[in-house]
């Protein structure tokens, strides 16, 4: 896919050299910002920040037991629970359930999680359509790249350069204004949800007293991915357990905020198991406007190693609402597809080595200030600047210094040089 090829120098050149990726960026990134602020006004930040982070620190230290309970309640509602400890497992999952049910025909909500694990590249390889349904995900679909933000996926992308890519799908002229743009998006999709064999979403919120998914959306396009085909299959980080639908609340007061400058989404969903009905004699019948079979895979993939990592555990406090990319300043000069792999921004820098690798953040970890800004705004308080530049000392123990660093260093090793 475009967004990795090249050498990390060239991807940084044309990025810096971009006049339509700095338009984009400078349209999106302040409004960000600027929501973000609002939202908070009269709020005690600080409070809500160490009250969650207190809480997200808890949900870490719980998760095996918190997966079992989960596991427990979510069976009982008649959902199938799955277990994939690494992206190889998490699409094998699903392309078994794939076979199972005779799916042909796939539609997505955004999902972070099978961005990481390649799922819709291992679902095509097996002849599957794969559709994506949010708006900036089946942007980044048409146009074969990565998201480039965790909650806006084609906030790389101009309107002009989007006009272009609906009207090379619609054989005809899409003028580049907003509202024509998503109602040519809207007429496209909408047959897709009807025909689909499957529905795969990632989700928010685990919870496990009640084996509930919590799916928060503004577009509408999850609750039509989980309702609408006969499967729906959820892909789900380790990390987003949490004990109570109290837990939940206290995220659901920051997550939104935090993301879209928003005080609570459009649609929150709370999804336990599949669809049931009891109005004929009172006899439970499953299977009746939404889909007759739920999946759940929890995906580990690195998470046990982060959790049991004491420095980087706090990593998995994060909620996801992408607040540290859009107050960075190297990320508002070159965007996601530099700073990041597959997760972008600040945290991106600090995940990646666990799910993908240290050496896919060996470079894009030199764009990092150190200015402390995300963790300013991070909700949940994980101390990013920090794990960044413990990142920086992983790399270099591994690969060494730059060399003009290292002649740099060893010159200032020496006074008597300056003399």
């Amino acid at each position: 896919m475009a967004g990795h090829a090249g050498t990390f120098h060239q991807r940084l050149a044309e990025a810096l050299n971009s006049s339509t990726l700095s338009l984009a960026l400078d349209r999106a990134l302040p409004t960000f910002r600027q929501r973000r602020a609002l939202a908070f006004q009269g709020e005690d930040f600080p409070a809500l920040q160490a009250d969650l982070a207190a809480r997200r620190a808890q949900h870490v230290a719980q998760i095996p037991d918190l997966l079992e309970r989960f596991q427990q309640a979510a069976e009982r509602a008649g959902a199938v629970v799955h277990r994939a400890r690494d992206a190889a497992e998490a699409c094998a999952l699903v392309g078994d359930l794939v076979e199972r049910y005779g799916v042909r025909l796939v539609v997505k909500s955004k999902s972070m999680v099978t961005e990481e694990v390649g799922l819709n590249a291992y679902l095509s390889a097996r002849g599957v359509q794969v559709v994506e349904t949010d708006l900036g995900e089946f942007i980044v679909q048409l146009a074969q790249e990565h998201p480039s933000h965790l909650l806006a996926p084609a906030l790389h992308k101009t309107r002009e350069e989007i006009a272009r890519l609906f009207s090379a799908l619609a054989g005809r002229e899409i003028p580049p204004e907003i509202p024509q743009l998503v109602a040519f998006a809207r007429d496209h999709l909408r047959r897709f949800f009807i025909e689909a064999g499957m529905g795969v979403s990632g989700a928010n919120i685990a919870i496990a007293e009640s084996g509930t998914l919590v799916i928060l959306e503004n577009e509408g396009n999850a609750r039509l991915v989980t309702t609408l085909p006969p499967v729906h299959v959820a892909l789900v980080g380790l990390e987003k357990l949490v004990p109570t639908i109290d837990d939940a609340t206290a995220i659901l007061k920051l997550l939104s905020r935090s993301a879209t400058g928003q005080p609570i989404s459009t649609y929150i969903s709370f999804i336990t198991g599949p669809s049931r009905s009891a109005d004929i004699e009172l006899s439970l019948t499953t299977g009746v406007h939404g889909p007759k079979a739920v999946h759940i895979i929890f995906v580990d993939n690195g998470r046990t190693a982060m959790r049991d990592d004491p420095e980087f555990r706090a990593a998995l406090q994060c909620i996801r609402c992408g607040a540290c990319a859009n107050v960075c300043p190297a990320f508002q000069e070159v965007g996601g597809h530099i700073f990041g792999h597959i997760y972008t921004g600040p945290i991106g820098l600090v995940v990646t080595p666990f799910h993908h690798g240290l050496e896919h953040i060996s470079d894009p970890q030199r764009l990092c200030l150190g200015c402390n800004t995300c963790d300013t705004v991070c909700p949940a308080g994980i101390p990013l600047a920090s794990l960044i530049l413990s990142l920086r000392e992983r790399v270099v123990a591994r690969k060494g210094l730059p060399l003009p660093k290292r002649l740099a260093l060893d010159a200032l090793a020496q006074p008597a040089l300056f003399d």
